[in-house]
């Protein structure tokens, strides 16, 4: 174990500190880096005596090695499980007793884990999670008690049309890149997982060098780099971490459609995706623009689909748009609720349609305008609560995003022109580069519920 006595005496100097009255440091977001590579970012927000504290773990599901999916999610679930410093329970009681709340969640790039507690419960819940980084130690039955857990929570999806359709599309549109498997896993691979590999999963991605601190709440900068100096700065870096990257380039244009029938399913949904480059391939102004466009597209008094589909020909009840920018792909979805009696199918023809005339007509300006607007409000409602803005700043990290450019990203925000929205809706947005995935009401109500069509793609390998 990395830790040594000494650390009791570091933990109370720097707790003293988070009790004292001395001078106090300007209420600005700071970003400062550990010897051993852990990069700590601090969000003052002295209004309540509470913090909201975070890892961030540059491992997701697109890092399961081979025939192993799933491996880091059900990782996830043991970091619960104990230390020998902290054996199995006590960390989920100190939260509950201190009043505090805890979670964590695992994507496609990275797996982060959070406390929410007052302020004089950061120390030890520093200590805590440095413990869990350091490694872990629990019996055999514990990991083949939470891989229960998990098998139980695959299966759950596995009844949900909607989200069996979400994994359908997901292969179609990536193919045979790191995001195509759900981060659950492939049912047959995940209950398979043993301990031994999620804990090599553990040595090889848990480390400082490949995390990311961030701590919001009444706190400093001063209190923050003592108490992360006393507990994670006493870990070794780690060992160096090669990603599974690839390039959204790769993948050529994805096309095709899947499609799930379902009699639970009341009216037809449909979706369309649009691949995307990632973050370690797209410019911050064409990462504002498709963020600006999505905004639009989803917005009722700004939408020309919305308008067209639901307003003027009245086969759509709603409509939802927006980009999910990852480290190494994208994908911009669109998705439309179908009216009664209105077939997914129908739905496809009428939004590609609508999507043609919007590619030759363009985003208004006065749409650009107002979208920018309800972005910045929505910023500035955000430091209203401490765990979006420690999971904006988390997550943009983790993608290869500087602290300076999330900073920014208000000037990058307003400095987008029409130009460039309607540049990223020609390019982006093709009839022909696409996966429509259809939700459909099962033609009968009884018998055998048909199992997904599988996709259909002349560009893609699966």
């Amino acid at each position: 174990m990395v830790f040594r006595r000494s650390i009791a005496r570091c933990l109370f100097a720097a707790a003293a500190m988070l009790h004292g009255h001395g001078a106090r440091a300007a209420d600005i977001s700071t970003s400062f880096t550990l010897a051993n590579g852990l990069q700590v970012v601090v969000l003052p927000d002295h209004r309540l005596p509470m913090v909201t504290h975070a890892v961030f773990y540059r491992a997701g599901s697109a890092d399961d090695p081979p025939g192993q999916t799933g491996i880091a999610h059900f990782l996830e679930h043991l970091m619960f499980k104990g230390t020998k410093r902290y054996p199995t329970g006590q960390y989920d009681l100190f939260v509950t007793r201190a009043g505090g709340a805890n979670n964590a969640f695992t994507s496609n790039d990275k797996t982060y884990y959070y406390e929410q507690i007052l302020k004089e419960g950061l120390p030890r819940v520093m200590d805590l999670d440095a413990d869990r980084m350091a490694g872990l130690d629990f019996a055999p039955a514990e990991a083949e008690h939470e891989l229960k857990v998990v098998l139980e929570e695959r299966r759950s999806y596995q009844n949900d049309p909607e989200s069996v359709l979400a994994e359908e599309a997901g292969r179609a549109l990536y193919g045979a890149g790191a995001y195509a498997h759900p981060v659950l896993g492939e049912p047959a691979e995940t209950g398979a997982l043993t301990m031994s590999a999620a804990l090599a999963f553990h040595a090889r991605f848990y480390s400082p060098g490949n995390a990311i601190l961030v701590v919001a709440g009444d706190v400093t900068p001063e209190v923050v780099r003592a108490l992360a100096e006393a507990t994670y700065g006493r870990l070794p870096s780690g060992p160096p971490t090669a990603r599974r990257l690839w390039s959204s380039a790769a993948q050529g244009c994805p096309m095709g459609r899947v499609e799930e029938r379902h009699e639970r399913v009341a009216r037809d949904k449909l979706t369309l995706y649009f691949l995307t480059p990632g973050a370690n391939a797209m410019g911050e102004r064409s990462a504002a623009a498709l963020r600006l466009l999505g905004d639009i597209l989803q917005d009722q008094a700004l939408s020309p689909l919305w308008q067209d589909l639901v307003g003027r020909r009245g086969i759509a009840s709603e409509l939802a748009a927006g980009h999910e920018l990852k480290l190494a792909a994208g994908e911009f979805s669109i998705t439309a609720q179908a009216e009664v009696n209105v077939t997914a199918l129908d739905l496809e023809t009428a939004l590609l349609q609508s999507l043609s005339e919007l590619r030759r007509a363009g985003i208004k300006p006065e749409a650009l305008t107002e979208a920018k607007r309800h972005w910045l409000t929505a910023r500035q409602l955000e430091a209203d609560d401490q765990l979006e803005r420690v999971t904006r700043y988390g997550e943009q990290l983790a993608m290869g995003r500087t602290f300076a450019e999330i900073e920014g990203e208000p000037r990058a925000i307003e400095a987008v022109t029409l130009p460039e929205v309607n540049a990223a809706l020609r390019d982006f947005l093709s009839d022909r580069c696409h996966v429509s995935a259809l939700l459909e009401k099962a033609e009968t109500p009884s018998g055998p519920v048909p199992r997904s069509k599988p996709a259909h793609s002349t560009a893609m390998v699966h």
